[in-house]
């Protein structure tokens, strides 16, 4: 499920002919098994693929040192709940 949310992430906008059908996807080439893998920063560190940028609204704009600190790991997060503040 993981490779198929991400794939279908990449081509939603893309036209419908260069969009892989599933039976290619899944076939025997394994197409899917390279959207499977963990997502990677240029850092080579492992991202959380669950943390939404809504959840780091402040004011209209998000708090992109927030998020990413979140993606990575760094601070606690509740998917739909925002980050979590630690004191």
């Amino acid at each position: 499920m993981r490779a198929a949310r991400r794939y279908a992430g990449e081509v939603k906008d893309k036209e419908k002919q260069f969009v892989l059908h599933a039976t290619t996807f899944l076939g025997e080439q394994e197409r899917w098994v390279e959207f499977y893998k963990p997502l990677k920063n240029s850092n080579g560190e492992i991202l959380r693929e669950d943390v939404s940028i809504e959840d780091f609204m402040i004011d209209g704009s998000p708090d992109y040192k927030a998020y990413e600190r979140a993606k990575r790991g760094y601070e606690p997060y509740t998917p739909g709940q925002g980050r979590q503040r630690t004191t």
